[in-house]
């Protein structure tokens, strides 16, 4: 597991990528417009595109790499930039890391479900 460390008065801090990535999925699943953060892969996009949220980390600076699903009818460029955002504040906030770039990966829109009652 590779962790993060910062240097305090008497010892470090750790902070591990695991929980950097869950401080940007939370920061991401809270925009509107978010319906999920991951998503199913369509067939037509590379397996090697990330899947969830994934990290790199040089230093105190870190990349950002997520990937959501959005609901229909939202902007995809608008939601894609609240994400970034969010993420980058969220992240910079709690970690004190430098995000040098949020990457959004849009895997699929969630249409509303059919109401069964109607006719």
């Amino acid at each position: 597991m590779s962790e993060k460390n910062r240097k305090a008065g008497t010892g470090q801090v750790k902070i591990s990528e695991s929980v950097v990535s869950s401080v940007a999925a939370v920061a991401a699943s809270e925009v509107e417009g978010v319906k999920a953060v991951g998503g199913k892969r369509p067939a037509n996009v590379s397996r090697k595109a990330p899947r969830h949220v994934s990290l790199s980390i040089n230093g105190n600076q870190v990349t950002v790499d997520i990937s959501i699903t959005v609901k229909y009818g939202f902007s995809i460029p608008v939601v894609g930039k609240a994400v970034q955002n969010a993420v980058t504040a969220a992240v910079e906030a709690m970690t004190g890391l430098s995000v040098v770039a949020v990457n959004v990966h849009c895997l699929g829109i969630a249409f509303p479900k059919e109401n069964k009652d109607k006719k």
